[in-house]
């Protein structure tokens, strides 16, 4: 099912998907998703604040207005990109999901569990009939419990996997969305 955002309204990207599931499913779902996120929980770096219990996005908003004040204080040059991610949850790739929780100490069967829910996965399209089935080989089941953890354990597994040692360089993650902060201009 499609919900719509805002724009034109003859514009697919301005509509997000939304699927629609058994309540059965949704109680199984929300289930695993408490015994998941404990794990994924504790392995997410300090950095990564939204969505999370005690954890406040403002603390970290708080934290970059202080680090721009004594920057300006200073005089001195602080490079500042925010990424902002087009559908996040769409784009996922079902093989970073399996990569990423093993990673993070998700448990083999929880991970199978995850592994039949997303296999042989389709869609259809209704315009005035049902069209045929499509494969969904990427993006999590908007409208799952699970999804919302397995998106921030795929971003923590490629936090992870970057090297900002040794350019001086700093992720900061406010909700999924990496600030990236640096006082030189040149970051390769």
């Amino acid at each position: 099912m499609l919900i719509y955002k805002k724009g034109d309204r003859c514009d697919v990207a301005n509509y997000r998907p939304i699927t629609l599931l058994p309540c059965l499913y949704k109680l199984f779902s929300s289930l695993k998703n408490q015994e998941i996120s404990i794990i994924l929980d504790a392995e997410q770096s300090m950095e990564q604040a939204g969505f999370r219990k005690s954890f406040s996005t403002i603390d970290h908003i708080h934290t970059l207005e202080l680090l721009i004040e004594k920057y300006q204080e200073r005089q001195r040059a602080l490079y500042i990109a925010y990424i902002d991610y087009k559908k996040p949850f769409d784009t996922v790739s079902h093989s970073s999901i399996w990569k990423a929780l093993p990673e993070q100490g998700v448990a083999k069967e929880y991970i199978q569990i995850l592994k039949s829910i997303y296999s042989n996965n389709t869609g259809r399209v209704k315009l005035e009939n049902v069209g045929p089935s499509i494969p969904i080989k990427r993006g999590v089941t908007q409208g799952d419990p699970t999804s919302l953890m397995l998106f921030i354990a795929v971003l923590e597994s490629i936090i992870r996997e970057l090297d900002w040692g040794t350019s001086g360089l700093n992720i900061n993650g406010f909700c999924g969305m990496p600030f990236l902060i640096r006082n030189a201009r040149n970051v390769q």
